[in-house]
């Protein structure tokens, strides 16, 4: 990757950085010109930070134009392809990602298909539409196969995404309310047996029901109304065999708890086919004692 790239991207997930954004206007032009010759080439999790900060990521790109008058066609251009390009790689990972998903799924006898079976079809139009995204193309005959029912590779990682974004709101929440508890009364309780617990510190877990889990899934953009719950379901199936379907954190289905991987002690590469790759067993019982 080009040196000057690097330094934008950096930038793009380094929302409220004052220096970043400094070291893209002191840098702009060589950067225009590295996106000419040079793939923006991001991962999802670097495509979910721009997601996640929409407006940051518009002061990222206002600063990296702020030395030109009028924006001439072909630079205009120059940044709409970059941002296409970065939109297709993420979508090509995800794909490649989902691929070796289901093959772990198919080594396990998991029949992956079957919380979907009760979906409609697509209409013709739409999934002609689909069928055409890099999700799709690259997930290879399975996602072909779950396009049947409405789904894509790109909607399953959009749900695992919602529930890390979900995890990152308590842990921040119980972080602000320090001795004080959380605001948020349903992490108050403790009902054995209801939802998941999330380790937020050593030997210390917040209860996360069901119920909000679920509601994070059903909020996220592409999914609809009658596929959020099929999809719930079967992450929850999923996730006793690829225990790392969640960003940056690891599963242990016997505790049914999850913790971030720091905490674990698991080291896995940022992108997202190292994650729905990696291999090996969750145990969080040392973090709880």
């Amino acid at each position: 990757m080009n040196t000057d790239l690097d330094l934008f991207i950096k930038a793009l997930c380094s929302a409220d950085d004052a220096g970043a954004l400094a070291a893209v206007r002191a840098r702009a032009p060589a950067i225009r010109q590295a996106m000419a010759d040079h793939d923006l080439a991001l991962s999802a999790q670097q495509q979910a930070c721009l997601e996640q900060h929409p407006e940051w990521s518009g002061i990222v790109y206002a600063a990296l134009l702020n030395d030109l008058d009028d924006l001439d066609g072909e630079a205009e251009g120059t940044i709409e392809q970059a941002i296409r390009q970065a939109r297709d790689d993420e979508h090509a990972e995800i794909g490649e990602a989902f691929r070796a998903l289901i093959g772990q799924l198919e080594e396990s006898h998991y029949d992956w298909l079957a919380r979907f079976r009760g979906l409609p079809a697509p209409d013709k139009f739409d999934r002609e539409l689909l069928e055409e995204t890099g999700a799709v193309e690259m997930g290879g005959p399975s996602a072909r196969n779950l396009l049947q029912y409405g789904i894509t590779p790109a909607m399953i990682y959009e749900a695992t995404r919602g529930v890390y974004l979900l995890f990152q709101r308590v842990e921040r929440s119980l972080a602000r309310a320090g001795s004080e508890g959380p605001r948020e009364r349903w992490l108050h309780d403790r009902t054995p047996g209801m939802g998941i617990a999330l380790i937020v510190q050593h030997g210390a877990a917040a209860q996360i029901p069901d119920r909000i889990m679920f509601a994070e899934i059903a909020g996220t953009s592409h999914i609809s109304a009658e596929a959020a719950e099929p999809l719930y379901k079967w992450m929850r199936d999923v996730l006793p065999i690829q225990p790392f379907l969640v960003e940056r954190y690891g599963y242990d289905g016997g505790a049914r708890a999850f913790a971030p991987l720091q905490r674990l002690g698991i080291a896995i590469p940022g992108d997202l086919v190292a994650q729905w790759s990696h291999r090996a067993r969750v145990d969080t019982r040392f973090l709880m004692n």
